[in-house]
């Protein structure tokens, strides 16, 4: 009996030292498995409530060194001058002064088609911003114009009606609208005013499905649903969303997009409507543009594919970089359908119906936001936008066009656009064509 005890004691024992020992194993493998992951550089998943929280305490800029850590290499000090970029051999290039070398997204194909286009017409100045939808890797950019010492695309200018699009979103993320109701307005067409404001069964000739109203820049249902659903605090939460007041997260300067929030709601409703002091850079049309592209993620942009040293060693490549999500998939599918309405019959429509014996934009399906507004304090001053992308279910390419007008002589964004977007899907490939000489010569346009 006793020694039939002890068998079973020291049976039980050995199981509990086996699995103790599988235990172990298993730990070890484990421990083995992540430390090898975080050698390798395993990506990092970004936690968007965390990152939406942090963004109210530090800039973006000191959150994505601290959070991508880009190889070891500070952007503050691997910024790129534009003004110093270089092509050779159908490549676009900065040098560092410490000897490092930066190949740049930007592409031969990409700015002969924005220099052609922009120069069209011999306008006091223009600003182009092509991006790859999906990367966020910035194609093209470029500027032109007769004021070039005046104005840089890395200004902010009055956003207008372009900021209609924010306006919407909002409306659409606290659910406040009925997209399918239709709402009878008048006038509002170049200004508003408080009588605007007020439903007036009398005068309300005009109708409109709230879904139509972005695509025809409706003033009037923009201003009276802002005016009755939204406040400064509200509108304030979703413009910080898109990057407002804080730098834009790319390698070169960038001044930061503003707005001034009204208290009043009567001012805010004008603000919402797009007559507000709001302002933004070509490059932030393009982000914007691209966040209803990414159905609602903000994808960092970036102007550097890799840098290396003096050995041609690779230093640091660029990935795609999800910065936070914006607004759910559900609001971006519905702002995607708003902003191809623009196209198919808003404020866009009688230029992108054009067609010439070859055109290559016809079967594309494109969705943008137009927007126009004028300066009439001391010279007239009219700043023209457009900012979209294409195709709508498959976005490849972000696009963002301003052009500064004068009381003499004007062009449309959306023209230069759709020209740039037909040039864009005619070329067809973003391939670099490397050329037989290794001459250099400085990039033209970018100031």
């Amino acid at each position: 009996m006793r020694d039939s005890i002890i068998k079973i004691v020291r049976r039980q024992t050995d199981i509990n030292k086996r699995i103790f020992r599988l235990y172990l194993t298993l730990v070890s493998i484990a421990i083995t498995v992540f430390f090898i992951w975080g050698l390798t550089g395993g990506k990092k998943e970004i936690n968007y409530d965390r990152v939406i929280k942090d963004y109210q305490k530090q800039d973006i800029r000191e959150y994505l060194e601290s959070a991508d850590g880009i190889c070891g290499l500070d952007i503050n000090q691997y910024r790129i001058d534009l003004n110093q970029i270089y092509e050779e051999n159908g490549e676009y290039i900065y040098k560092y002064p410490d000897g490092k070398i930066a190949r740049l997204t930007l592409r031969k194909e990409v700015q002969d088609i924005l220099k052609k286009r922009l120069g069209m017409y011999r306008i006091p100045f223009s600003a182009a911003v092509v991006m790859e939808a999906p990367t966020g890797r910035i194609l093209g950019m470029y500027e032109d114009g007769e004021l070039k010492n005046k104005y840089s695309m890395n200004m902010t200018f009055k956003a207008a009606s372009v900021f209609k699009i924010i306006t919407m979103e909002t409306l659409l993320s606290e659910k406040k609208i009925d997209t399918n109701a239709t709402m009878c307005y008048f006038g509002g067409k170049r200004r508003l005013t408080r009588r605007h404001l007020i439903e007036n069964p009398g005068k309300d000739n005009r109708c409109l499905i709230v879904d139509r109203a972005l695509g025809h820049s409706a003033n009037v249902i923009f201003a009276r649903l802002a005016y009755k659903y939204l406040d400064r605090e509200i509108l304030s939460n979703h413009t910080s969303l898109f990057g407002f007041f804080e730098s834009i997260p790319v390698e070169f300067e960038v001044e930061k997009s503003r707005i001034e929030i009204p208290d009043s709601r009567e001012e805010l409703a004008y603000t919402a409507a797009g007559f507000g002091e709001t302002y933004i850079s070509p490059l932030h049309g393009a982000i914007i543009s691209s966040i209803v592209a990414n159905d609602g993620i903000y994808v960092k942009p970036t102007i550097i594919d890799r840098i290396e040293d003096e050995n041609e060693n690779v230093l640091y490549e660029s990935s795609k970089g999800e910065i936070r999500e914006v607004f759910t998939r559900q609001v971006a599918a519905s702002l995607k359908e708003m902003m191809r309405y623009t196209v198919t019959e808003g404020t866009a429509h009688k230029f992108f119906a054009r067609r010439r014996p070859v055109d290559f934009i016809k079967d594309i399906k494109v969705a943008g936001k137009t927007g126009s507004i004028a300066d009439r304090n001391g010279s007239y001053t009219e700043y023209n936008w457009f900012v979209g992308f294409a195709p709508l279910d498959d976005p490849k390419y972000v696009i963002s066009v301003l052009t500064v007008n004068s009381e003499d002589i004007s062009a449309r964004a959306t023209l230069y656009a759709r020209y740039i977007l037909d040039d864009l899907f005619k070329t067809n490939s973003l391939v670099v064509k490397k050329s037989p000489s290794s001459h250099r010569k400085r990039l033209l346009g970018i100031k």
